[in-house]
């Protein structure tokens, strides 16, 4: 039986998560993707790690999917991630298996590993349900990030 959980590490936490992974990643002249909307602390710590930020769009047209095409294209031999936040904040999107499976082998493709921020995966309106990125696991490497604090409501 496969497992979406196959290491967890406990940070304090989704921010300190994501601060870790773009450290880790960080390499001269490296970059890393985030979409156009989102959120403002990823790209300002990845300023911070001194990697490169370039932007993909999501597609409003179409529930605000990412645009597979503008990730391909900005990506080159320097691209170490992509970071999807999945379900999006603040578009309110949740992405499909098919399309997620999608983006999970367009990173194969271009040789990078995808970072899905999941704190909203509790949180999604309407009748798609929320598929976690781990699930494509098999396809390319994934990093996933939650919070207790959002689910629980603890926040601090």
């Amino acid at each position: 039986m496969f497992s979406v959980l196959d290491d967890v590490y406990m940070t304090i936490g989704c921010i300190q998560a994501m601060e870790i992974m773009l450290a880790v990643l960080s390499s001269p002249s490296a970059n890393v993707l985030l979409s156009r909307v989102g959120y403002p602390y990823d790209e300002a710590w990845a300023a911070l790690e001194h990697l490169e930020v370039c932007h993909f769009d999501l597609l409003p047209e179409k529930g605000w999917e990412i645009d597979l095409d503008s990730v391909e294209a900005l990506s080159d031999e320097n691209t170490v991630a992509m970071l999807i936040i999945s379900p999006g904040n603040p578009c309110g999107c949740v992405y499909s298996y098919e399309h997620l499976e999608k983006v999970a082998k367009l990173a194969k493709k271009l040789g990078i590993i995808v970072i899905a921020d999941e704190v909203y995966d509790h949180l999604t309106f309407g009748n798609k349900p929320f598929v976690p990125v781990g699930l494509f696991g098999m396809i390319v490497p994934v990093v996933a990030v939650g919070s207790i604090s959002k689910r629980w409501i603890v926040p601090g």
